[in-house]
């Protein structure tokens, strides 16, 4: 299953930026965690940490429309 992974990650990069793959990746891995923490574990998120969390994602949109 790894040697998967990393197949479609190295195809995936032969088109894409290195810069924006990874940042992607990172805030994908970011956002993911309080959102699993939230559905899994019943952890509350904060109004704070809810705009922490759009700006991470807007952040990243317009990474990818004009990176």
């Amino acid at each position: 299953m790894w040697a998967v992974r990393c197949m479609c990650a190295f195809s995936a990069l032969a088109q894409l930026n290195l810069g924006i793959a990874y940042a992607t990746w990172g805030a994908v891995g970011t956002v993911a965690t309080p959102v699993a923490g939230y559905f899994l574990y019943r952890q509350k998120i904060t109004k704070i940490g809810l705009f922490a969390l759009a700006l991470i994602i807007v952040s990243i949109v317009v990474l990818n429309l004009y990176g």
